[in-house]
């Protein structure tokens, strides 16, 4: 039997989208368009989860659609779409 490496979209995240306690205000919370904000990954909340490579990264809301965000990373020069779950603004 050969040992493979994990391999998928959640392979290795153990640590990364460990969740937290989610509240309803967090999933209604409203951004407005140029807010700065981190994508933060939730694990409790599976809808709109953006993809590990994104966690931590800072960016823009460009735009709402439906209930998620667009946010523009512009170090990565890529417009990633997140749910109200997996992001916490800067002020």
């Amino acid at each position: 039997m050969t040992n493979k490496k994990p391999v998928g979209k959640r392979a290795n995240t153990r640590y990364l989208f460990r969740g937290t306690k989610l509240s309803v205000e967090t999933l209604l919370k409203n951004y407005d368009v140029g807010d700065k904000v981190v994508i933060k990954p939730n694990g409790r909340y599976h809808n709109a989860l953006p993809f590990r490579r994104f966690a931590g990264k800072v960016g823009k809301i460009v735009e709402k659609r439906g209930r998620s965000y667009v946010v523009h990373l512009a170090k990565e020069k890529k417009d990633v779409i997140v749910g109200p779950a997996h992001i916490k603004s800067i002020h």
